[in-house]
């Protein structure tokens, strides 16, 4: 059995320089090598944060479907603009509304009616699978968060 030797320096350095050299990389370079870019000067409207939270939502319920086994045609989730909140619709069904002046997320009563008393978190701290798992659920919830913190 072969015994595996220590690392060579060069190659050592190699690696201790790496998050510098893909730093310094093109966003097309980056991408054909598979390497996600994160913008981290750039901060996220609450927009773009529901954007990307729709996303994962549908990503997170594409997964369930394969591992539930259905066969039928999945709805897709998609956002919608309200006059004080995002609406994350599921096919045509409302899911969740995300609150355009801090990007808080509650739960719905009715379609296009939040209820406050079914708050999940803020949009930048939530990913699709978490938020998901509160569609259905019935507690608990955060009840905190009726008020404006922006």
């Amino acid at each position: 059995m072969i015994q595996p030797t220590a690392m060579p320096t060069w190659l050592e350095k190699q690696f201790d320089n790496a998050e510098k050299t893909v730093a310094t990389w093109s966003d097309a370079k980056c991408e054909a090598a598979g390497i996600p870019r994160i913008q981290k000067d750039k901060t996220m409207t609450i927009q773009e944060l529901t954007q990307r939270l729709c996303d994962e939502i549908d990503a997170a319920d594409a997964i369930r479907w394969l591992r539930e086994g259905y066969t039928r045609q999945r709805d897709t989730a998609h956002i919608r603009e309200r006059r004080d909140f995002w609406a994350i619709d599921i096919g045509a069904s409302g899911a969740f509304m995300v609150r355009k002046s801090d990007g808080a997320v509650f739960g719905i009563k009715g379609y296009g009616t939040p209820n406050y008393r079914k708050g999940i978190g803020f949009v930048q701290d939530l990913n699709g699978q978490e938020v998901l798992s509160y569609r259905w659920a019935r507690g608990p919830f955060r009840t905190d968060m009726k008020k404006v913190t922006a």
